[in-house]
């Protein structure tokens, strides 16, 4: 009699998680990518950083080509930055 009640809880609890529309809704867009809802939270924890940032594009694109250039000044000799004056 206990087996059958554990049992009759655990498939409540269970039927009332998957019945959830939240879940429901993830299941449904994770489908297409066979993916799961584990996988898409991993996914979301490891780049909520990038998710949160709050920067624009434009932002985003002026720190890149900032870098770019700075690291392409760090590669040239001192000589041929400045000029060889010969």
């Amino acid at each position: 009699m206990k087996l059958a009640h554990r049992q009759h809880g655990d498939s409540v609890l269970n039927d009332s998680v998957t019945n959830h529309p939240d879940v429901a809704a993830a299941l449904e867009l994770l489908r297409p990518y066979q993916a799961t809802l584990v996988e898409a939270a991993r996914f979301y924890v490891k780049n909520s950083n990038v998710i949160r940032d709050p920067r624009k594009v434009e932002d985003v694109k002026a720190e890149l080509l900032q870098s770019k250039a700075d690291r392409f000044m760090r590669s040239q000799p001192l000589n041929s930055i400045a000029g060889s004056g010969r």
